[in-house]
């Protein structure tokens, strides 16, 4: 899954068509990288949101988030961002096959909303 040519790619011509759909690659592709940065910022995003909203009188729901929370900050915003970066890792890895890409889109949908949610209580709370 992951090689010396992960980032750098080797591949110089394009896959057969005899191959199968669901094959891992050697790049992932501007792409996909857009992707996942937008999704990684979205991931910051919403930790820095979500504490700016709890200083403000508002409450996490997620009783998991809500306990690294009350232990600390910083373990919050860690925990969350290295969460996102294992799974972001693992969709990038596998971009190829069709419950991945799925997956990315949805998650970008996903967080676009939950970003723009944030943004609407940042302003509404407090």
């Amino acid at each position: 899954m992951l090689s010396r040519y992960t980032f750098r790619g080797r591949r110089s011509r394009r896959r057969r068509t005899s191959d199968p759909a669901n094959f891992y690659v050697d790049r992932l592709g501007t792409g996909v990288w857009t992707v996942l940065a937008v999704v990684l910022f979205f991931q910051v995003l919403d930790a820095l949101l979500t504490l700016r909203i709890l200083d403000r009188g508002g409450s996490e729901l997620n009783p998991l988030m809500a306990g690294l929370i009350e232990r600390s900050e910083p373990l919050f915003v860690g925990t969350k961002i290295g969460i996102s970066l294992v799974g972001l890792m693992v969709l990038g890895i596998h971009k190829n096959f069709l419950v991945a890409r799925t997956g990315l889109v949805l998650l970008l949908a996903l967080f676009g909303g939950v970003i723009g949610w944030h943004f609407f209580l940042a302003l509404h709370v407090g």
